[in-house]
Parts: C-alpha cells; structure tokens; sequence
C-alpha cells in the first residue's frame, strides 16, 4: 500500500519521516524466523515503528496453571457421579483455582484480562461453595442452587461490560485504522477450522504504528487495505480497543438464561410466584 493511500484511507497525514509498515517488513530485528525469540505477545520494534510479526504465538499459560480444572473434572466424573453437591464442588472449585492461577500468569498492563480471570474464579467459587453447602445442610441445596444460578448468570452478563469500561478507561484516541493483513491459527472447535485476526496500521501520535486485533472470527473480517475506526492507548500506542467481540455477546446471552432461570427458582422459593 502506498502512502498516499493509506493517508486517504486514515484521512490522517503521515510525517515525511515515517515510513509504512509492509509484509515484507514484518520480522523482528535478529532476523531470526517470525515466531522465534520474539517475546510471546509483545511487539517487536523495527526503526520508528511498533510492530508485531503477523505468526508470533499468542501468551500460553503454563500447564499448572489448568491443574485445579483437571483435577475437579477428574472429580466430577468419579466422586461427583453420585452427589450433585459433590459435582458442583469439583467443578467449582476447580475453576475457580484455574482462575487464579491465570490471572497471576497474565500481563499487569491489561487489567480487563485479569478481570475476566477474576470473575471466572468467583463464579466458579459460587458453584462450589454452592455444591458445599448442599452436602453440609441438604435442605438449602434448592436455595443454594438457585442463588448461585443467580449470581453466575449476573456475573456473565456484567462481564464484558466491566472489561470494556476498563480497556476504554486506557484507548481514549480515535482514530482509522488500515487492515495490512490477518494473523491466522488453527481453532480448538471440532473442525480446527481456520480462523483470522487483523493486523492494524495507523498513526498515533504522529506516528506510524502497527499492533494486532485479539478477536479471532471466521471468515475474515477485513480484508488488505479495508478500514475501521479503533480506539488508541494515547500513552501506549500499541494497546488499542475495537470493540467487536462476538465471544462477548455469546457470553451475554447464556448469563442472561441463567439469571432468568435463578431469579424465577428464588421468587417460587420465596413463595411469591
């Protein structure tokens, strides 16, 4: 793409001493292959740019960190099977420590991360103190089921809107943003089918930047040389916010279910419908 399309594209002018961004462009300095001795997740700087290599790996949590979740499904499907409050348990209390533990492992300079980790951890707490409570006192286990049908379902559903309040409190600069290209992985769904998140050029701070979309879709979203309007981190110009998830509106929507389902087990628990 040249400059003057990409300034007609950004409606922004580019100073005469940056230089665009392109594909063959994106290596990190050592010259070693992308994805290799690159700091997993960061970006790698190359002359006045901030760039990240299109096939850098995503942060990996190490395996200690899924221990608890394994362990509790282990327990679900063994001691669980013949107590519905033992099952909870285990589930619970499972995710809840993998919670923890992620969010430990996850960058401090991305708060509505640790956030989610967080509120996965106290939902998973819920279920479990819910699943002890109806093995130590079984005539609560309705009660117990129903209120923590009712907080996990309100959790969900304020969930993205607290990780998007934090992530705007930082990306407070708008700004057009030129897709020069799509990061691609493999998904975890039955069919591993391919799936794609666009790497972004724009300028901020009188400046040519380039950072990556953390949303994954299929198919594409954008194509080379297509455009939208990002939010920028004015004091860290590589941290930007778009604001279309679809993972977030999925979360939303199964939240919503669970607290209808728990709000209306404790209106006829409490005898008024």
């Amino acid at each position: 793409m040249s400059r003057e399309q990409f300034e007609q594209l950004t409606g922004e002018r580019l100073p005469r001493d940056q230089e665009l961004v392109t594909r063959g462009d994106m290596v990190p300095q050592n010259g070693q292959p992308m994805g290799m001795n690159v700091p997993q997740g960061q970006p790698v700087q190359l002359g006045q740019n901030t760039l990240l290599p299109e096939h850098v790996p995503d942060k990996q949590f190490s395996l200690k960190s899924f221990m608890p979740l394994f362990i509790g499904i282990i327990g679900l499907l063994t001691i669980g099977r013949s107590s519905g409050g033992m099952a909870a348990m285990c589930l619970g209390f499972g995710t809840m420590g993998t919670g923890i533990l992620c969010r430990r492992e996850m960058d401090a300079y991305k708060p509505e991360r640790r956030a989610k980790a967080l509120m996965t951890a106290i939902g998973g707490g819920i279920i479990g103190l819910a699943g002890l409570v109806s093995l130590l006192v079984p005539s609560l286990s309705l009660h117990a089921a129903a209120y923590s049908l009712t907080l996990s379902g309100l959790m969900l559903v304020a969930a993205p809107p607290i990780v998007r309040r934090l992530k705007l409190r930082r990306c407070t600069v708008k700004t057009r943003a030129v897709c020069i290209g799509n990061r691609k992985k493999r998904s975890s769904g039955k069919h591993h089918n391919m799936v794609y998140a666009p790497i972004w050029q724009y300028i901020a701070g009188g400046r040519a930047h380039v950072a990556y979309d953390e949303v994954y879709t299929s198919p594409k979203q954008f194509n080379e040389g297509e455009g939208t309007d990002i939010m920028v981190n004015p004091n860290d110009p590589k941290d930007i916010y778009r604001g279309s998830d679809p993972t977030a509106w999925i979360l939303m929507v199964f939240g919503a279910l669970m607290l209808g389902g728990g709000v209306i087990s404790v209106l006829r628990l409490l005898g008024i419908i």
